[in-house]
């Protein structure tokens, strides 16, 4: 559950980008672009899942002692895993969107820019929004493990 996220973050931005820098490139491959987008979540998702199951069936008979579901679930690595592919994804879906609404701002045409502008728009606010309410706890669990309490 806490994969899909990040990972949409992530393929929204890039998409976001590539339709801004490459607008031909982006145009002329939208039907592959679907395939591979969504492949490639539905991999990185099933696979880190099928990792983390496999941890968690490797150590069900230790101890744990996590507070958190997660590292008590499936192990203290795999949950640092998710807790950086939560902030990383989320900031980096950020950073793609600003600069695609940058980009945008500055070369096109006034009645084409509100109609790219607002959904840019949208998809900032959706992206602050994230990395403000998962990245930021996420990342203080992320550096509870190394400096023990924060």
């Amino acid at each position: 559950g806490d994969l899909w996220p990040p990972i949409i973050q992530v393929i929204m931005g890039l998409e976001r980008v590539v339709a801004v820098y490459k607008p031909v490139y982006f145009k002329s491959k939208s039907k592959k672009r679907s395939f591979w987008t969504i492949g490639f979540s539905i991999f990185f998702v099933v696979s880190s899942l099928v990792a983390g199951f496999a941890m968690a069936w490797t150590n069900k008979d230790k101890k744990v002692k996590y507070y958190c579901g997660r590292k008590a679930a499936f192990s203290n690595s795999y949950g640092t895993f998710i807790y950086v592919t939560n902030v990383f994804g989320y900031a980096a879906g950020f950073i793609l969107n600003c600069m695609a609404y940058c980009k945008v701002k500055t070369f096109t045409s006034k009645n084409e820019k509100n109609r790219n502008m607002a959904r840019l728009r949208y998809y900032m606010v959706i992206s602050a929004i994230s990395t403000t309410l998962v990245s930021i706890p996420n990342l203080i669990s992320l550096t509870s493990v190394l400096f023990e309490k924060v």
